[in-house]
């Protein structure tokens, strides 16, 4: 399952194809670095997750119970999200300063933030792309950037899904929608981690069972 969340949190929850016929949010972008996951920032916000092991009865049930919704056989090779996502995830907050994102961003090298609104959750994502096409193309300059907060030019919307979504079906809606990362939610819609593009690239060169796009 996957779900849309905008500004006022939860906007739609559905399978791939019913997010494939809402309209397409925001291209989002997010890269690694190490020195970006050992060495936070301390004026920016480091959410860490204590990742359950994947052998554990309640994901072992919820993963059964996915594979009978979508008429996967058992022994089927089924890789989850929660088994590839990394589990500390820098955030920023709508009301804070596209400076301080902006040097958050170039700092270390990454090129989106998740961004949280206190007592609803993921609302959005910020790219480096959203506040470059505003110095670049709006022509703002340092003063401009620094009186303007996050929620000023964050995307309006952004596609999450659930620890136990196949990485099959999260490639399938990146590649839809442009999404270079996706957010993933629990069952009382809080982050709990991300997939990147590059965690995908990464089973696919070590899981050779398991065919993509079969």
């Amino acid at each position: 399952m996957f779900a849309i969340h905008d500004q006022h949190g939860l906007k739609l929850r559905g399978t791939l194809e019913l997010i494939n016929k809402h309209k397409k949010p925001a291209p989002v972008r997010l890269n690694r670095n190490k020195s970006f996951w050992d060495e936070p920032d301390p004026r920016g916000t480091v959410v860490a997750f204590t990742q359950q092991p994947s052998n554990t009865p309640r994901y072992l049930k919820a993963e059964e119970l996915y594979k009978r919704a979508l008429k996967l056989r058992v022994n089927e090779p089924v890789v989850h999200a929660h088994q590839v996502m990394s589990t500390h995830v820098y955030t920023v907050s709508p009301d804070d300063w596209l400076s301080d994102a902006w040097r958050w961003l170039h700092l270390y090298e990454i090129k989106q933030l998740p961004v949280l609104q206190k007592g609803v959750g993921i609302i959005s994502m910020l790219s480096r792309r959203d506040i470059e096409r505003q110095i670049f193309d709006a022509n703002w300059d340092v003063e401009e950037l620094a009186a303007k907060r996050v929620s000023s030019i964050m995307s309006p919307e952004v596609i999450t899904t659930e620890p136990v979504s196949s990485v099959r079906r999260i490639a399938r809606v990146m590649v839809d929608h442009n999404q270079h990362a996706m957010p993933v939610i629990d069952d009382r819609d809080k982050l709990v981690g991300v997939v990147t593009r590059g965690d995908i690239l990464r089973v696919l060169s070590e899981e050779p069972k398991l065919n993509l796009w079969a």
